[in-house]
């Protein structure tokens, strides 16, 4: 009997080291790939600013901007989560169009999160 429980706990050791955890590769990160905006502007008008944004996976969106203003620092945050349906996407890039309205001439600056998690900085000049 004892050989039997001896046997047994060998296979069991065994059958234990064999089965190895198959590593998960970390996910990708999200990320700020691009920022399309004139860093000098003649007049005090709306101005269209291009970000492109590097999702995690093709399944991810930008579901919502939030923009603040405090004097003359605005704050944009992309607000990205996952897909619930069934994803068809091959892109992990994905542009979304920002605005920038300045108040009157000066230098202001632009700050760029994605859910929360700050990623870039611009400035802007703007003469009239």
């Amino acid at each position: 009997m004892k050989n039997l429980n001896l046997l047994f706990l060998l296979a069991l050791c065994a059958l234990s080291i064999s089965c190895h955890k198959e590593q998960i590769s970390p996910e990708p990160e999200t990320a700020i790939a691009d920022i399309n905006l004139f860093p000098e502007y003649p007049f005090v008008q709306a101005q269209k600013i291009n970000v492109t944004v590097l999702k995690p996976t093709a399944c991810h969106k930008i579901e919502k901007v939030k923009v603040s203003v405090v004097d003359k620092n605005f704050y944009y945050d992309f607000l990205v989560g996952s897909e619930t349906d069934a994803c068809i996407h091959v892109l992990r890039e994905e542009v979304k169009s920002v605005y920038f309205l300045p108040s009157g001439g000066g230098e202001y600056t632009l700050n760029f999160y994605i859910n929360g998690n700050f990623y870039e900085t611009r400035t802007v000049a703007i003469s009239g």
